[in-house]
């Protein structure tokens, strides 16, 4: 097993290597087709939304499908030089009284981050900050064999374009006379931070490694092959593969994309919750779901034309925000993300889908206490 691991981290180190190689190439000629260089400072210039829901058809143990949000967001841009943030949210449903009962909710936050933009691709740092909440209710309200690790690290990353959310379709020409065509090209991102300090698990790194193999375009839709990889090492070294498969498909603006996909997860089960002992669980998961991305830009969403025709996905609309309460019994803050989508439009009516969260945080930690969905 450990011959295992040194191999896969020689091959996760050397992706970045060959992904170098590989967008080089035309790197000029895409920078000025795409603009994505700004000639002086620019607020929010881009922002990549995802939005995925799929089943466990071998479930992990209880979980039963899974929720995900995930937002990219560049928030200030000065030439090549970029500033963001970047926001998941991954929520388990499914406990030993309801299959569908929120279980706990996990988040993957870049609190603060730097990229340098090189073209085709990106070299940055970053603050990240994780942690698994636990969702108690009436009939399971315990925390013992549960996820409630959190933890912070910093460190720097490595990726292409074409990671990015709503840029996976970066470069391809879907306006071709020809209705087939060999894509056969890669993207990837690396990672590699250093702990900083965690509860409820013990960390020292953390190594993250992405290759996405597109194959080939035919008409709208791209087949593609993608392998993950996370190395954790702490007292052990632990490896936390997936490989997904699915297809893309270039619907306007958007990207809807049905995938199935293999994991084997490390997770820090909690063993004691007063003294914050826990233990590694290796669990293995098979989630079959959809998911769809789109990139807020004004490239991609110039405005509304102005048409009496039919249009789809004419506007996204998005709001976010986080309060603390100066005085409150029982809370100590408040959240609320709402996720608006004109999904079809035919003047004068329009069809929507709008999607919100609100939330309470706990007065002793800030973890969420009392959380609402609206669909």
């Amino acid at each position: 097993m450990v011959q295992i691991i040194r191999h896969f981290a020689l091959v996760i180190i050397m992706v970045p290597l060959l992904l170098l190689g590989n967008v080089a190439q035309a790197e000029t000629a895409q920078e000025n087709k795409d603009g994505d260089v700004p000639q002086g400072w620019e607020l929010l210039p881009r922002v990549g939304v995802s939005l995925e829901y799929g089943g466990f058809i071998a479930q992990q143990e209880n979980y039963t499908s899974q929720l995900r949000r995930s937002l990219e967001i560049d928030v200030l841009q000065y030439q090549r030089h970029i500033f963001y943030l970047n926001f998941n949210e991954q929520i388990a449903l499914g406990t030993p009284p309801n299959n569908w009962e929120f279980s706990v909710m996990k988040y993957n936050i870049v609190l603060g981050g730097y990229r340098y933009d090189f073209g085709n691709y990106y070299l940055g740092l970053f603050l990240h900050h994780q942690c698994n909440n636990p969702i108690l209710s009436q009939n399971y309200n315990v925390v013992v064999d549960r996820v409630e690790a959190a933890f912070d690290d910093v460190g720097l990353e490595f990726l292409t374009k074409t990671m990015r959310l709503g840029m996976k379709d970066r470069g391809i020409n879907f306006d071709s006379p020809e209705n087939f065509e060999f894509l056969g090209r890669f993207a990837g991102e690396f990672s590699a931070s250093r702990v900083l300090c965690g509860s409820y698990i013990i960390l020292d790194y953390l190594v993250h490694g992405q290759l996405r193999y597109d194959i080939l375009r035919y008409y709208h839709l791209i087949p593609y092959v993608e392998l993950t990889g996370d190395l954790t090492a702490g007292p052990t070294t632990r490896l936390a593969p997936a490989v997904e498969v699915g297809t893309r498909l270039h619907f306007g603006n958007v990207d809807f994309t049905p995938f199935i996909k293999w994991s084997r997860d490390q997770e820090a089960l909690t063993t004691s919750p007063n003294d914050e002992k826990f233990a590694f669980i290796t669990k293995n998961a098979l989630l079959c779901g959809g998911r769809m991305e789109v990139l807020l830009d004004r490239k991609t969403f110039p405005g509304s034309p102005a048409t009496d025709g039919l249009q789809w996905f004419p506007e996204i609309h998005g709001m976010g925000n986080y309060a603390l309460f100066l005085k409150n019994p029982f809370f100590s803050a408040f959240g609320d993300m709402d996720l608006d989508f004109e999904v079809l439009r035919w003047k004068p009516w329009t069809l929507f889908l709008y999607t919100g969260m609100n939330f309470e945080s706990r007065k002793q930690d800030f973890k969420p206490d009392k959380i609402n969905y609206s669909l």
